[in-house]
């Protein structure tokens, strides 16, 4: 396959839906939520996928996540 691969990380977005999932608020949190979207161009078959990551409870030791992930492409095919 040929095409071009590219990633943006949206640090806001990602600031602002763990805001809204519950992450702590708290300055010396060690993980701060994300949210990624790729894609990869080609000929003969076209990909994107995502990947959001969020906080939902962490102290020193411990840490609650949320982890989804999905990939798709231009032949119907999905996973997630």
């Amino acid at each position: 396959m040929t095409g071009s691969l590219w990633r943006v990380p949206l640090g806001a977005v990602g600031a602002l839906l763990g805001a809204s999932l519950g992450a702590q608020a708290e300055p010396a949190a060690k993980w701060h939520p994300w949210v990624e979207f790729g894609a990869q161009l080609g000929t003969e078959r076209s990909l994107g996928d995502g990947n959001l990551f969020a906080p939902l409870w962490q102290n020193d030791a411990s840490l609650l996540f949320v982890d989804m992930r999905g990939m798709f492409d231009d032949h119907d095919a999905r996973e997630g």
